[in-house]
């Protein structure tokens, strides 16, 4: 019989949903100044992500978590991997600075994440990464088999050969050997190299790098570079107005959901389902916030998330879980809506409320 052995398969896959939790558990783009750490990318599936401290953060966020299941839903791995892109697509447009990827679905034993949902986290992980970054930090791996088919997101951090802006992402592919001052050198995606003095970074290592307003240049060893220096991502856009992308991260549950991540948690949760409050979206008000987490559920909605968690003994219902719970599509003329269709009808809705900027 074609196909692999069901054993095997397993072990792949739980060896993948362990490789996407590494990846994503830490914020992969922050900076490495003394309070910071940077991940890299792990050698193998069993990669454990290092420690690390809050980074600073900008004065105001949004957060989208969508339930897994809607993957699992999918009839292919096709069809799931384009939902996928369509779900990263409508966060970049929305200018989302974080995506929880909810693994809502019955809890393993083992404690690893379903497929699904380290399915959905690589790719949308795959597809915030800039282009020329992924033959780096990307794995060859079965989840990206159709990535090629996705649209990209050309989000202003994926920024272009012939563009230059005040900062760039880039990778860690050398040091400098036989200097007398310690430097890391990367690829930014141009021609020449850039080059930040000090402490090296390890290998592999994605970058968010302040190269100035005005292009600075250095000669070291014979080889001309671009001068940088290392900055945060999560502080572009609030310095600059320029959207930075997104993060991702990988909840096994509602409370990590609720509680992890890298703003230390949120001051402002909502839920969505069709059984939320009823609101015109020009009057619906929201209170001021920091950081603010909007929660979409799968295909059976967070009812189903709720009841495959541990909080179901002290929640009875979905909206006990949230300070708002909203249906953004009252009078809908069809029985369901699916997840990709409810994330853009949900950030649309909470536009002016939140005031996406």
């Amino acid at each position: 019989m074609a196909g692999s052995h069901p054993k095997k398969r397993k072990e792949r896959e739980r060896g993948a949903a362990e490789y996407v939790v590494a990846s994503c558990s830490t914020n992969p783009r922050c900076s490495h100044a003394a309070a910071h750490q940077i991940r890299r990318r792990p050698r193998s599936s069993h990669a454990q992500p290092p420690a690390t401290t809050t980074p600073p953060t900008p004065t105001k966020t949004v957060s989208l978590a969508i339930g897994a299941s809607c993957v699992e839903n999918a009839v292919s791995h096709e069809l799931g991997s384009m939902l996928a892109g369509q779900l990263a697509r409508a966060a970049a447009i929305f200018n989302i600075d974080e995506v929880v990827v909810l693994d809502d679905g019955p809890k393993h034993s083992d404690a690893q994440v379903s497929r699904a949902a380290a399915l959905l986290a690589a790719i949308l992980q795959y597809q915030e990464t800039p282009q020329y970054l992924r033959k780096a930090l990307i794995p060859m791996h079965e989840f990206y088999r159709y990535c090629g088919m996705l649209a990209p997101l050309d989000a202003p951090n994926h920024l272009r050969a012939n563009e230059w802006f005040e900062c760039r992402e880039g990778v860690v592919v050398d040091h400098l050997e036989g200097s007398t001052t310690d430097g890391t050198i990367l690829d930014i995606g141009l021609e020449t190299r850039a080059l930040v003095e000090g402490p090296r970074i390890p290998h592999n290592t994605r970058v968010t790098l302040d190269v100035g307003k005005e292009r600075r240049s250095v000669r070291r060893n014979g080889e001309d570079f671009i001068h940088g220096t290392i900055g945060n991502p999560l502080t572009v856009r609030h310095r600059t107005g320029r959207y930075w992308g997104y993060v991702v991260r990988v909840a096994r549950d509602i409370d990590e959901m609720l509680n992890g991540g890298p703003f230390g948690g949120y001051d402002l949760t909502i839920g969505t389902s069709e059984r939320g409050e009823v609101n015109d979206a020009r009057s619906i008000s929201l209170p001021p916030y920091e950081h603010a987490l909007v929660v979409i559920g799968g295909p059976q909605g967070l009812e189903y998330a709720l009841s495959n968690d541990e909080c179901r003994k002290e929640h009875r219902e979905p909206s006990t879980l949230f300070d708002r719970y909203l249906n953004v599509c009252p009078d809908q003329g069809s029985r369901t809506i699916r997840t990709e269709e409810a994330v853009l009808l949900c950030l649309m809705y909470l536009k002016e409320a939140l005031l996406f900027k």
